[in-house]
């Protein structure tokens, strides 16, 4: 079962220093959060120093035939997204389509960053969409 929010955000534009992410968020639990035309009216903006590599776990493993193969595995490290809007790394513009604000941050742009992070981790290179339903 749906909760009714989310949205999504696509990468807008970057440079060596910045990461900047267009985004729309809608709430169809508010009418006035509906945003049918899927507007993007809100922004992300991220240094890049900000991106934690992950760490990178290898091991020698036997196979059923006897065969050694190096096994990699990426394993997430906690980002500290809080700190990173106190001091400014992350920097979120609201959309005037989000129905949960927390502390001046909307729910939707602050679980968007969250999954920019985490699939950055993921995968080792900077999404250029991010999309969260829930």
């Amino acid at each position: 079962m749906s909760v009714g929010y989310g949205g999504s955000c696509k990468l807008y534009s970057q440079n060596e220093d910045v990461i900047i992410y267009e985004y729309y968020a809608y709430d169809l639990n508010k009418e006035e959060c509906y945003n049918p035309n899927r507007e993007y009216d809100g922004l992300i903006k991220i240094d890049k120093a900000a991106f934690i590599e992950p760490e990178i776990h290898q091991k020698v493993k036997r196979r059923g035939s006897g065969r050694k193969v190096l096994v990699t595995k990426r394993i997430e490290r906690n980002v500290p997204i809080s700190e990173y809007l106190a001091n400014g790394k992350v920097e979120l513009i609201n959309s005037s389509y989000c129905g949960r604000i927390y502390n001046g941050v909307g729910y939707v742009g602050l679980r968007l960053i969250i999954k920019i992070f985490k699939e950055y981790q993921k995968d080792g290179n900077i999404p250029l969409t991010v999309s969260i339903h829930s």
